[in-house]
Parts: C-alpha cells; sequence; structure tokens
C-alpha cells in the first residue's frame, strides 16, 4: 500500500502539467477564447491559430513563424477576431491647402476606398481634423475589415489617398533637410 501511495505520487507529479494543459484546453473551449483560424495576440506575438489541442496551441504570425504554447500558459488573449479591424489613417495635407476642399476630395477618396472588395459596407467615415502638426493638417479617416485582409487593404486605401490627392493637387508635405557647404547663403 505504501509503494501505491509512493507510485501515485510520483505519476501525480509527472502528469500534473499535462493535467493543467488539458484543464486549461477544456475551459478554452468552453468559453470560446478561440477556434482554429482566428487571429489572436499573446503577449507581443500575433498571428493565426493553426491547430489547436487539449495540450497545446499553435499561432502562425505574418511572416511564417510558429509559436506553439502550452494551453496552460495561456491566460489573457486578445482574440482579434471576434470584432472587424479597425484602420485608422491620417492624411498629412500641408497648412496651405483650403480645409474645405480637402475635405471634398476626401469625400471621393473615401466612395473610392468602400469599393474594395475587402473593405465592410457602410464603414468608410471621415472623422475630421485629427492634429496639427509641425508641417502638417492630419485628417483622419476610418474604416473596417477582416483581420486577416487589415494590411492588404490599408495599403491599398493608401494608395488611393495619394493617386487622389496628386490628382487634385494638393499637396502633402514631407521633411527635408537643406544642406550647407560652410559657405554663406
Amino acid at each position: 500500500i505504501a509503494s501505491l501511495g509512493v507510485a501515485s505520487a510520483v505519476l501525480g507529479l509527472a502528469f500534473q502539467d499535462t493535467l493543467k494543459d488539458v484543464i486549461a484546453g477544456i475551459t478554452i473551449i468552453l468559453e470560446n477564447y478561440f477556434i482554429v483560424g482566428d487571429y489572436i495576440k499573446y503577449n507581443d506575438f500575433m498571428g493565426e491559430v493553426i491547430s489547436f489541442s487539449f495540450k497545446s496551441t499553435k499561432i502562425r504570425n505574418f511572416n511564417n513563424e510558429i509559436m506553439t504554447i502550452s494551453n496552460r500558459n495561456i491566460s489573457e488573449i486578445i482574440n482579434l477576431s471576434q470584432e472587424k479591424a479597425a484602420i485608422i489613417i491620417n492624411i498629412p495635407i500641408a497648412y496651405e491647402e483650403d480645409p474645405d476642399r480637402v475635405e471634398e476630395v476626401i469625400s471621393s477618396i473615401l466612395v473610392k476606398i468602400a469599393k474594395d472588395k475587402d473593405v465592410l459596407d457602410d464603414t468608410c467615415t471621415y472623422l475630421g481634423v485629427n492634429e496639427l502638426d509641425s508641417s502638417s493638417v492630419n485628417y483622419m479617416i476610418r474604416f473596417l475589415s477582416d483581420h486577416d485582409k487589415q494590411w492588404t487593404t490599408k495599403r491599398n486605401a493608401l494608395k488611393i489617398i495619394k493617386q487622389e490627392l496628386d490628382k487634385a493637387g494638393i499637396k502633402i508635405p514631407y521633411n527635408q533637410i537643406e544642406v550647407h557647404n560652410g559657405k554663406d547663403i
């Protein structure tokens, strides 16, 4: 009986972490923390859940790096897939530009961005002047997309913004450096 007690204690200690993983895995399922295919953020690692078992979870980030996490270590996680990704873009415009004209061009930009297949319907909005920066007036827009499409959608929107501002002749300020070669100007 004593050796059975010792063997039980040794087995209990040996399977302690595995038992914690299984219990945590069951909790993840019951509480609907995430499912395979969801985009999640665990500490500073963000990616797609590619596999899930009672013992561990595998996440692949956008660089194709895979992190394997023991379920017992998942205490806090952010599920990015339960809500849509909000893409917020500040559009820097030169102070010399007429704000009313800029807002008209931004309205036409929003119409073009809304036509992107990955932008959710009726989510393109102009939020107004966000900041009076040192060299620009920053106008803010916002729209929603699925998390797995947010980076592509943002890049497409930035291209549209640049093209439309160029077409309208609206200046986007940028830093300039003036170099002097020790001579008086």
